[in-house]
């Protein structure tokens, strides 16, 4: 039986100064990119594989930037792509560093899939160290969420890394006009998102690699699920519908979420 969840709306919402986009409407999704997502499987042979993940970093764009697909080893893959007017680098930093710290700043993300966020204790004192940079402040901290990405709500662990102790190549990454804003452990999955400069705002390359981790000692991956376990392409494909969503409405409200708040923690 499925366990019941609620959304962790606190009981001062409406004081909240960003409570306003809790009940706004969230913002509507591109139908051609839904549909890009969902109307059929990419070619295995065609993606990203986990052991080729530091090609995000290069110039240029891969074979699959949006599709999903179940790979022949029992594991899964999705990838998505969006353009982010007016939102920086800087912002979306901001944002991992900000929205952990309250339930209501996670719901604010997507209110409709988005149940609550807690951090794990003894790590918030990081997020808010005005010594450490924004972008290392998610490092080594981890978030306990609930939220539907498609089968109902369930809670999922995301184990946030320095980029390079999962791999990621340090030379690359200080010379790439690409910037991981978000790298992670996931309790069977690992998670990527990367920025990159475009006109008049950012694009936004994501990648989750269904049923790996990254071993933060070697830097190699590691499979996370049994190996008579395969994950079914219809996981990868909600969870790729469920990122157009909430990345689309954080399009819509990161420029204003952090020039409203930016400084406050």
């Amino acid at each position: 039986m499925q366990a019941k969840f609620t959304k962790n709306v606190p009981v001062d919402a409406t004081s909240q100064p960003y409570y306003h986009y809790y009940v706004q409407d969230m913002a509507k999704v591109d139908a051609t990119m839904q549909k890009k997502m969902a109307q059929f499987p990419v070619d295995p042979k065609d993606v990203t594989a986990v052991e080729d993940r530091n090609d995000l970093l290069k110039p240029g764009y891969l074979k699959v930037e949006v599709g999903y697909c179940e790979m022949p080893d029992g594991t899964a893959f999705m990838a998505n792509y969006l353009k982010m007017p007016h939102v920086t680098a800087a912002m979306f930093h901001w944002w991992f560093a900000w929205h952990g710290l309250e339930p209501l700043r996670y719901l604010i993300w997507n209110k409709d899939d988005h149940y609550d966020v807690a951090v794990k204790p003894g790590t918030e004192q990081r997020l808010t160290d005005d010594t450490i940079p924004m972008a290392a402040r998610i490092y080594g901290v981890t978030h306990t969420v609930t939220e539907d990405t498609g089968f109902g709500p369930e809670k999922i662990t995301i184990n946030f890394k320095d980029p390079v102790d999962l791999g990621y190549d340090p030379q690359l990454l200080a010379n790439s006009a690409t910037d991981i804003v978000a790298a992670a452990n996931g309790a069977t999955a690992l998670m990527l998102h990367t920025v990159r400069a475009i006109d008049g705002g950012i694009e936004l390359r994501s990648r989750f690699w269904l049923g790996w981790n990254i071993n933060t000692t070697t830097g190699q991956p590691v499979r996370v699920i049994p190996e008579n376990v395969k994950i079914d392409g219809e996981v990868a494909k909600r969870l790729g519908l469920h990122s157009i969503k909430e990345m689309t409405n954080l399009a819509a409200i990161l420029p204003s979420v952090y020039r409203e708040n930016k400084d406050k923690f």
